[in-house]
This record gives structure tokens, C-alpha cells and sequence, in this order.
């Protein structure tokens, strides 16, 4: 799952897209490596339209294919959309993000409370205490995703074909 990359969570309206998928392009780029050993990472994007919106998505969206039936939920940034979560009608495929471990927060907010005496303690229980934050909001937009999915109809249009 990408990053809110610098905008608050918070602030992020999710966007409901339903429709049919057509123009689907599917990308893969490699870079990395050269004579300093680098290590080589490969990318996948795809590109297509839903209901004639132009939609970007990082990652290869196996999950699709031209003329099925789509509904996705997530944070649009411009062309690019972010699925928080996502319904294929044709195929009966449905995905919702995974929820956001409070575990390396807790264990950072410990630590932090631990070692107060010897002032480590307070940076470490702030970025806790941040990490829990952020959590708990992305964790409440997963939520509010998952319930505006299953509150949109299945498409009936997939009947009619």
C-alpha cells in the first residue's frame, strides 16, 4: 500500500468509481543495477478507464480485464487513484486494504516510557505515539472505504450482456 506522500490522512476524501473497464495497459519498468552494484527494482503500473475516467494504479491489477464490471473505492490524486477498497462484478473478485499494525507503535510507545530516564525516552514515545495516530486514522478510512463498497449494488448490467 502506497503512502498519503504528504498529505494528511485525514484530509483525503475517498472517491467512489463504478462503471465498465475498457483500454487497459499494463506497464512494467526495471531500473537499478549499473556498475556499483545497485539493486534492480522492477515496477508495475496500469493504466485504464473506468466508466470513461482515465484511472492509474500502482501495481499490476491482475484482478481486472477489459469489459468487466468495476467498482473502487480510494484516494484519487489527480489520474491516480489509491484503492483502499475494490469490487469486480464480473468476476466476483472483491479486496479491501488491510488494517495497520498497532504493534510497532505500542512496542515503540514502551520502549519510550522505559527509557524517559535517560531521554531517548521522549523522541521514541513521540514517533509511538505519532505511528498509533496515523494508524488509527488509516485504519478508519479502510473502514469507511469498505462500508461505502458494500453499500453500492452490485452492477446488474453484466446480466443483461
Amino acid at each position: 500500500m502506497a503512502s498519503a506522500m504528504g498529505k494528511k490522512i485525514s484530509e483525503m476524501k475517498l472517491t467512489a468509481i463504478s462503471g465498465k473497464v475498457s483500454h487497459v495497459v499494463r506497464t512494467t519498468s526495471t531500473g537499478g543495477g549499473g556498475t556499483k552494484g545497485a539493486p534492480v527494482g522492477t515496477a508495475h503500473n496500469t493504466a485504464f478507464r473506468l466508466d470513461g475516467r482515465q484511472i492509474q494504479i500502482q501495481g499490476s491489477v491482475s484482478w481486472l480485464s477489459e469489459g468487466d464490471h468495476v467498482t473502487i473505492i480510494g484516494e484519487a490524486q489527480g489520474s491516480n487513484i489509491e484503492p483502499l477498497a475494490a469490487r469486480n462484478d464480473t468476476s466476483g473478485y472483491e479486496s479491501i486494504d488491510g488494517h495497520v499494525s498497532k504493534k510497532i507503535s505500542i512496542f515503540l510507545i514502551v520502549i519510550g516510557v522505559i527509557t524517559i530516564p535517560i531521554f531517548i525516552g521522549w523522541p521514541v514515545l513521540a514517533l509511538g505515539t505519532w505511528f498509533l495516530s496515523v494508524g488509527m486514522k488509516k485504519n478508519k478510512q479502510i473502514d469507511e472505504a469498505a462500508t461505502i463498497l458494500r453499500g453500492i449494488p452490485r452492477s446488474t448490467a453484466i446480466q443483461s450482456e
